[in-house]
């Protein structure tokens, strides 16, 4: 019986991705179809449609990688020494622009931190880029996006908090489900990656938020 249970619940988790991966994907590429039937009825239109239909294109393309990201097995983890307060800095400095455009503030709190710390740099890279482009998505024009780190003898604690809108307790517990997302044109996909990416490095994710208050998202990793 359980292990019918089991099967069951596997079942319907691929039923539930199937059905949003279906979705996700169908919109773009009925917009790109549409738009390429009127740029063969009308060429003189047709340039006119090119950047939507790339940007459709990215989107498929966007979701495929989260996917890919998804199935890839914690075996592949190749572990080396980093500096917590250097990578930090890398994904704050790669994100500036995107900052710069919402004129939004990017800013790091660091306590002194002597020793380098054992993990996979491309994994941790991954969840920090997640978690800044959220929070820079989640914050209103001049908003505040504040990254902190902090290692003990055990873990590496990183916090990346905003002062953006918030979420209502129902959005919270739902944070992380397939296709769940507040953005106007996410696919809460990349909640999803975060977590199996913090997971397959052992660690833990939490979410703190509050309608009007803001958001917290705290990642533990065991040293």
């Amino acid at each position: 019986m359980l292990e019918l249970k089991e099967k069951s619940q596997q079942l319907s988790t691929i039923t539930q991705m199937s059905a949003g991966i279906a979705h996700e994907i169908k919109n773009p590429l009925t917009a790109i179809k549409g738009f390429l039937q009127i740029g063969a009825a009308n060429p003189e239109l047709r340039d006119n449609y090119q950047e939507i239909i790339l940007d459709e294109v990215n989107r498929i393309e966007a979701i495929v990688q989260d996917f890919m990201m998804l199935s890839k097995p914690k075996s592949s983890i190749q572990l080396e020494q980093v500096d917590p307060e250097q990578l930090v800095s890398y994904v704050l400095r790669l994100l500036e622009p995107e900052a710069n455009e919402k004129q939004i503030y990017l800013l790091f709190d660091c306590d002194p931190i002597q020793d380098k710390f054992e993990t996979e740099p491309k994994r941790l890279n991954q969840i920090l880029i997640n978690l800044v482009k959220n929070a820079i998505d989640a914050v209103d024009l001049g908003g505040e996006v504040r990254v902190s780190i902090q290692m003990s003898s055990s873990n590496l604690t990183l916090s990346v908090r905003d002062n953006g809108p918030g979420l209502t307790p129902q959005e919270l517990a739902k944070i992380g489900e397939p296709f769940f997302t507040t953005k106007e044109k996410g696919t809460g996909l990349g909640v999803m990656v975060t977590k199996k990416i913090v997971s397959d490095l052992n660690g833990e994710i939490s979410y703190e938020s509050q309608k009007g208050a803001g958001t917290t998202v705290t990642v533990t990793l065991p040293k």
